[in-house]
């Protein structure tokens, strides 16, 4: 199984901490931004704040 589809199975069953959701919604950003960069033809690093 990949690594983001376990991630997900983790979050429905409730296995992940509250406290640990923001955290990762905001990877999980980091991570849509970084396939749209790809996608774009954009392979600089970009800030998280960009």
């Amino acid at each position: 199984m990949d690594l983001l589809g376990a991630l997900v199975q983790q979050l429905d069953s409730g296995a992940v901490y509250d406290r640990h959701l923001l955290a990762i919604a905001v990877a999980a950003q980091d991570v849509v931004r970084a396939a749209q960069r790809r996608s774009l033809g954009a392979h600089a690093p970009v800030g998280r704040w960009a």
